[in-house]
């Protein structure tokens, strides 16, 4: 095969050109392939949590993660793919169209889950989440709660019916972070923050020890705001 010596001397020169910088690159970015990615892997989930929204598919960069597109409630399992620097969005399966689109630094090893929501405003959003998937003590389970429901208080209490708020102020958008509680069966409420009026109640929650759950509020008016259940692990 022929060689294009243009070319050769053109690779030379810009390496050399590259030489007195390279010391400092290779040692912020020695993890990095060519393209932006880390060495490592992460997982991912994807959850449609926007009412009345057409089916979802999630993508990292250009990437398609999900199988069959998400109806309003459905989620994914956890979807192995590559740390870095990635784009994730949210697009209409039917036409591709982008409904949101979120440059977000995934860390080798981690665990995250990507929600899409939206305001009363009708504008698209997504809340990216990092998920501790390390295991509960023995007898218990981990719980955290997710506020995505546009139509709530913009923040609430969620807490056991007659006994322990769960969790307090929880901003529109916002997580709790994963805490542990005793396996068995709850009756939880919803109430603005501060309220002891009942805004939602959500019935026999079964929680099992050795499991991780996440319990998200979803709902585009006050008559669907509703709570859906995922085990992650």
């Amino acid at each position: 095969m022929k060689t294009n010596n243009a070319i050769k001397k053109t690779k030379f020169f810009l390496a050399a050109a590259a030489l007195l910088g390279a010391v400092t690159f290779f040692s912020s970015c020695d993890k990095s392939d060519d393209n932006g990615y880390e060495n490592g892997s992460v997982t991912v989930m994807a959850v449609n949590a926007r009412e009345a929204s057409l089916p979802q598919n999630f993508y990292l960069d250009q990437s398609k993660m999900n199988g069959d597109a998400l109806a309003y409630t459905q989620n994914t399992a956890y979807i192995t793919s590559n740390s870095g620097n990635r784009t994730a969005s949210f697009r209409v399966a039917a036409t591709g169209t982008v409904n949101t689109s979120d440059v977000v630094q995934l860390q080798d090893g981690k665990h995250y889950t990507f929600f899409y929501t939206g305001d009363l405003s009708n504008n698209n959003l997504s809340v990216a989440l990092e998920d501790d998937l390390s295991a509960p003590a023995s007898g218990k389970a981990k719980v955290r709660f997710v506020h995505l429901s546009p139509a709530a208080s913009a923040s609430v209490d969620i807490a056991v019916q007659n006994g322990s708020k769960l969790a307090t102020n929880l901003a529109y958008k916002g997580a709790t972070a994963f805490s542990e509680i005793d396996g068995g069966t709850y009756n939880l409420q919803l109430s603005a923050a501060g309220s002891v009026t009942s805004a939602l109640s959500i019935p026999n929650v079964t929680i099992e020890a050795g499991k991780i759950y996440t319990v998200y509020i979803s709902g585009s008016t006050a008559a669907t705001i509703s709570s859906h259940v995922i085990v992650n692990n």
